[in-house]
């Protein structure tokens, strides 16, 4: 998975665009697993994951006011 744009919002906050090739295990709740981010990094609602493997559930994420991934 890939950041493909940030942007910063509060604190370690970041409103992103990620990228991944197929639904991850686990859907990040931090930059840890994300190349291009800073492990520290959160996500701030309304950042998007999306998924380009044509077989996956769910292509879409949103993160909600928490910053946890949501499938739509």
């Amino acid at each position: 998975m890939k950041l493909i744009e940030e942007k910063w919002k509060n604190g370690t906050a970041y409103e992103a665009l990620l990228l991944a090739d197929t639904t991850p295990a686990a859907l990040p709740t931090s930059g840890k697993d994300v190349d291009g981010m800073n492990d520290a990094h959160t996500f701030a609602p309304m950042s998007v994951l999306y998924v380009v493997d044509t077989s996956a559930e769910h292509k879409f994420y949103v993160a909600d006011e928490s910053g946890a991934f949501v499938g739509q």
